[in-house]
């Protein structure tokens, strides 16, 4: 595999591409996402946890990102117990991120960076299980955290923008679900973009790896 480092545009560039190539999809996720989380959080205006919106998103992660990588050629040609892998890698990924975030914040940055093409490799040509998933990821990413990073930042934008939406002041219902609506739109774009993320940067190995095959071949 090539050593180069990505650049944050090259990654950056990739994403929205990606985004754009799968809008329809991805904006369908968006709105259905969205309608559910405004509903759970005007039903229940003080929960902070969610079963059901959290399998809802993943199964659309799951959606979106097998459509992404058909659209690229990258999707496996056998997904027979890539579900079963994807709930794996999905469920580790989050407690590990968590548990980084909550011990020490940085620790979970690294591992939202480093396992950000684990996903893709569970569903992509190389159909990999949860653990060689994982392990793969942290693998490829070494030396590329600050393209990853940059390229993270950005999905965190939206999300900025739902955290302004939630403290808006409102009075009366319409006020109060339109300011709900928004926030929801606001924090699964920038969900739906760290998914793009993942694809873009899965993507970014594959084509490295293509361009090798083809000078070596």
């Amino acid at each position: 595999m090539d050593e180069r480092a990505m650049s944050a545009g090259q990654v950056i560039e990739r994403m929205f591409v990606l985004l754009r190539d799968n809008a329809a999809q991805v904006a369908a996720a968006i709105l259905i996402l969205a309608a559910l989380g405004t509903a759970w959080d005007y039903r229940y205006p003080d929960s902070w946890a969610s079963l059901p919106l959290n399998i809802a998103s993943a199964i659309a992660q799951y959606w979106i990102v097998r459509q992404a990588l058909a659209r690229e050629r990258l999707l496996a040609a056998n997904l027979s117990g890539a579900p079963v892998s994807y709930v794996g890698v999905s469920f580790v990924s989050q407690i590990g991120i968590l548990l980084g975030f909550v011990l020490l914040i940085v620790p979970g940055i690294v591992l939202v960076l480093r396992w950000a093409p684990a996903v893709p490799l569970v569903l992509g040509v190389e159909r990999l299980s949860t653990n060689d998933a994982l392990g793969e990821a942290w693998k490829r990413t070494k030396g590329h955290w600050q393209a990853i990073g940059a390229a993270y930042l950005l999905t965190l934008i939206p999300f900025a923008g739902a955290i302004f939406a939630y403290a808006w002041e409102t009075a009366g219902v319409s006020a109060q679900l339109a300011a709900l609506g928004v926030a929801n739109i606001l924090i699964n774009l920038s969900i739906a973009l760290m998914w793009m993320l993942s694809v873009a940067v899965y993507q970014g190995f594959a084509n490295r790896d293509r361009e090798l095959e083809d000078i070596f071949a």
